[in-house]
This record gives C-alpha cells, sequence and structure tokens, in this order.
C-alpha cells in the first residue's frame, strides 16, 4: 500500500484523530458485554469442530487424532474442556496476511466487508487464542515476573480492542454504509456532528502495535527459551502486530479519509429544486 498515494491526499480530506466522546450507548460496554455480542467463530469452547477447521485447516489433523467430532461443540464433546482448547490453541497457526489488493477503488460497504471478515474476525479469534496460551504460561510459572507482566499486559489490550472493534462494528461501520446510500438520494445537507463515530474509530487505532511488540519483549526477556508455548506466543504477537498495523492502515488511510469526505459533501450538498408544473386550462 505504500507504493500508492494515500487516499487522504487524493480526497483532501483531513483525518484528525480527536479524543471525542465517548457514544453514550457504549459506556457501560465492558469487555466480556463486547465479547458476548459477537455472532460467529470466536477461538471458544461454544464452537464446532467445523468452525475451527475452517478457520484453521491444519486442525483438522489434530481433531480427527483426539477424537473431536465435526458437528461437537468443544463443551459439548468433553467435561473437561480446558485441555482441548489448549491443545487446539497450541496447533492453530497465526493467519496469513490477506491479500489486500487494491482498496483505493472500493467502495465504503466493500471496503467495510473486506475490513470484517479479513480483519475483524480473524483478529477476535486470534485475542482468544494468544490469550489462551499466555493465561496458561501466567500459571505455569507464577513467580516468573516478565510472564505475569505479559499476562496482565495482554488482558488489558485484549479487553481494550474486543470494546473498540465492537464500537466499530456498532457505529463506525453501519454510518459508512449508509453513507455509501445517502450519496445516492436526495435530501437535505447533512448533520456534520453524525461524523463523530468516525473521529472516535480513528482515536482507536494509536500505540496498539507498539503494545503488541513490548509484549512480544516480555516474552522473550523471560528467559523461557525452551517452552514452546513461549515460542507460540511470540509468533502470534508478531503476527498480530503486523496484521494490525494493515488493519488500521486500511482504516487511516482508505475508508475514514473517504467516509469524511463524503460526510463533508453531504454536509454542504443543497437539495434539488422542485420543478413546478403549472397547469393551463385550455377554453374549447
Amino acid at each position: 500500500m505504500s507504493d500508492h498515494t494515500p487516499v487522504t491526499r487524493l480526497h483532501h480530506a483531513t483525518l484528525v484523530a480527536l479524543r471525542c466522546p465517548q457514544p453514550d450507548r457504549l459506556t457501560a460496554f465492558t469487555a466480556r458485554q463486547a465479547e458476548g455480542r459477537r455472532v460467529g467463530f470466536a477461538f471458544s469452547e461454544r464452537d464446532k469442530r467445523a468452525d475451527f477447521v475452517a478457520a484453521y485447516p491444519e486442525l483438522d489433523a489434530l481433531c480427527e487424532r483426539i477424537g473431536f467430532n465435526w458437528d461437537d461443540t468443544v463443551a459439548d464433546w468433553s467435561r473437561d474442556s480446558g485441555w482441548v482448547m489448549l491443545e487446539l490453541a497450541r496447533g492453530a497457526q497465526p493467519p496469513p496476511l490477506p491479500d489486500e489488493g487494491d482498496l483505493r477503488s472500493a467502495s465504503l460497504p466493500e471496503l467495510v466487508d473486506h475490513l470484517l471478515r479479513r480483519h475483524h474476525q480473524p483478529l477476535h479469534c486470534e485475542l482468544n487464542r494468544v490469550g489462551l496460551l499466555i493465561r496458561h504460561l501466567a500459571g505455569a510459572h507464577p513467580h516468573q515476573r516478565d510472564i505475569q507482566a505479559l499476562a496482565s499486559g495482554f488482558a488489558l489490550l485484549r479487553d481494550s480492542l474486543l470494546v473498540h472493534l465492537l464500537q466499530e462494528e456498532l457505529d463506525a461501520f453501519p454510518l459508512c454504509a449508509d453513507l455509501e446510500a445517502l450519496q445516492h438520494q436526495d435530501g437535505p445537507p447533512l448533520d456534520p456532528t453524525i461524523a463523530e463515530p468516525l473521529h472516535f474509530m480513528a482515536a482507536g487505532h494509536f500505540e496498539t502495535g507498539d503494545d503488541l511488540d513490548r509484549l512480544g519483549q516480555l516474552a522473550r526477556r523471560a528467559g523461557l527459551t525452551n517452552n514452546p508455548d513461549v515460542e507460540l506466543v511470540i509468533r502470534a504477537l508478531a503476527a498480530m502486530e503486523q496484521d494490525l498495523r494493515v488493519h488500521t492502515t486500511i482504516e487511516n488511510e482508505i475508508l475514514l479519509p473517504a467516509a469524511l469526505f463524503t460526510c463533508e459533501l453531504l454536509a454542504r450538498r443543497r437539495p434539488r429544486p422542485r420543478l413546478r408544473i403549472e397547469r393551463t386550462d385550455n377554453a374549447s
């Protein structure tokens, strides 16, 4: 994407990451509530083998080996789901970076669909998978400072990202779809304050990649060089950091400038004048 001119410049739209007030209806949201609002596969004990294999094809052989049935959830298949989830987390690999293609000509709904399928859904699964591995490490090494700091730091980052993803999916993304539709409809000028979720979305993108890098440094500094779970976590955090940087670049340099530019156009538009048809009576 660096080979292309950012859409910010193409549209002459200023992307200002304002620290906007949190939308009222999301103020009371916790990460647990955010996770509960998710639909679809989430790398949890409520998911079926078919879901795990669809998202992580490399898990099929492991599921076959342990006898995990195709249409069973982990919770239904095993009373002790903890060991099953840990084995699945160990066997899965971070999703490869998707082929982004040239998104500059995509419509707002197309961009939203791409972000949801290629970035939001895989990120949500990886947050749960990596969190499971890190919690296991923290339980196995209760006196290892760096591992405990890694566990607490990742928990905070995970909770923050879960809420941020939900805020985008409840507010910013539906607004983008509405803006696309409004461009093709006649109507009064748009209230500029409607763009607040877009500014709030931008404000949540700061420093996440750097946070993941620091967590990876904690895992490496722990000195557990022969622990395969530590190596899995290090690789997963590095892959997540790389994906998040691409993810936020698409949102910051393509989706948000295009949506803000559309807001500006709609705020300046003038209603089309109605044609007046004068009635004439012809005398016979």
